[in-house]
């Protein structure tokens, strides 16, 4: 016969028994999404980088939107011209990280690190993205609303990750520059908008550059139409050479310091 005290024993095991698996299944079938994550501090951001030679040229991707495509051309002559470094440039038309229904910019950012193995990456990005209001699961983002904010951050995010976590030693994102007159309604304040996002985003990521192409394409902070195709939106070839030449002088700092 069991006593009690056994009898008490026997029945915490079985409820213990049940009740364990049913909490662990609780817990996993509806997990929270996980939030893009933050980059980890790094412990020597300044440490010094490979020095490339022309045994071992360091290799750069150009990319982005179709803002990138003059100043990318330039960028792989130039990159060329030193000797030590062989770049690759790709831009695609009308598209934005915002979202990935006309492209999606991370499925390809990841196929590009693994295939082509950039040590730097060069992203110019964010001519699309003005007024462009978005879904997602579901709710409607109204561009520059709090909510739309949020998301962007988190894009912009998420695509410096898949470039670091992928392999570059240093991403240098490009900014937009200023728009001419005969681009559209607000434009210039919106590309001041998406650039303040992408600034800040940056400053938590010691291997990422920020290139500020407003100021590179602006005298005194007035418009100049040579720099500028003539929808005052994208790159003449002047222009390109101009805005690829900051990017190249960025690149060396890093890269080739001097002795």
């Amino acid at each position: 016969m069991i006593s009690r005290t056994g009898l008490l024993a026997i029945l915490v095991v079985v409820l213990v028994t049940i009740v364990a698996p049913v909490a662990a299944h609780a817990t996993t079938s509806s997990p929270t999404p996980s939030p893009t994550p933050s980059p980890s501090p790094s412990a020597s951001p300044s440490a010094s980088l490979p020095r490339p030679t022309k045994g071992k040229p360091l290799r750069i991707w150009f990319g982005g939107d179709s803002l990138a495509g003059a100043p990318g051309i330039a960028f792989v002559s130039l990159a060329r011209a030193t000797g030590v470094m062989r770049a690759r440039n790709e831009y695609t038309v009308s598209s934005r990280i915002v979202e990935s229904h006309n492209f999606n910019w991370p499925a390809r950012m990841r196929q590009v690190m693994r295939t082509q193995r950039p040590r730097a990456v060069v992203f110019m990005m964010g001519g699309n993205e003005g007024g462009y209001s978005v879904v997602v699961n579901g709710k409607f983002l109204d561009f520059w609303r709090s909510g739309w904010r949020t998301y962007y951050r988190s894009r912009v995010r998420l695509m410096l990750n898949i470039m670091l976590k992928g392999g570059a030693q240093r991403v240098y994102w490009v900014g937009m520059p200023m728009m001419g007159p005969q681009a559209y309604s607000g434009a210039n304040a919106q590309m001041r908008r998406i650039n303040t996002i992408v600034r800040q985003e940056l400053k938590r990521y010691p291997k990422a550059r920020y290139i500020d192409a407003w100021s590179i394409l602006t005298s005194r902070g007035t418009y100049v139409s040579g720099w500028r195709a003539g929808d005052g939106i994208h790159l003449s070839p002047s222009g390109g050479r101009r805005l690829a030449g900051a990017v190249l002088k960025a690149v060396k700092k890093d890269w080739l310091p001097a002795k």
